[in-house]
């Protein structure tokens, strides 16, 4: 097994937030754990890529502060920078205020704008996809 890195598990955030979507069946938690796994996915992406360009940063999970210190060494958009507030707000109110939920509409629009920016900043396409895995191919545990 290879040395995994932050990027690597940004990619794993992403398509286990794609898998739990999914699955969705209407509890509003589920809701907020993909918006979490979406904003852990970018967070690691951003941090993957100052530690590789050696810039130190702060121990912060506001994304747009992240991409602030970032300038430079990853690639985004207009429309994700100003979108990063709303992936902050899933990560830090989803796990402690009670009966916040995110909107179905801003996952579905995350999506796409967190698939490209992770592709944008070092993440292979086919990394992000989720294939289905049968029963019968876990039978063994």
């Amino acid at each position: 097994m290879k040395d995994e890195t932050l990027l690597d598990i940004a990619a794993y955030n992403y398509r286990s937030a794609l898998k739990n979507y999914r699955i969705v069946t209407g509890d509003e938690r589920e809701l907020n754990t993909v918006g979490y796994l979406l904003q852990q996915s970018v967070e690691l992406c951003i941090k993957y890529n100052l530690e590789v360009n050696w810039i130190k940063y702060a121990s912060s999970h506001i994304i747009e502060d992240l991409l602030d210190e970032a300038e430079g060494c990853v690639v985004f958009t207009e429309e994700f920078y100003n979108f990063a507030p709303a992936l902050t707000r899933w990560e830090a109110i989803s796990r402690c205020i009670k009966n916040y939920k995110v909107h179905q509409k801003q996952i579905e629009q995350a999506f796409p704008l967190v698939k490209q920016f992770l592709v944008s900043n070092g993440v292979e396409s086919q990394d992000l996809v989720y294939s289905h895995v049968s029963v019968r191919d876990i039978s063994a545990f």
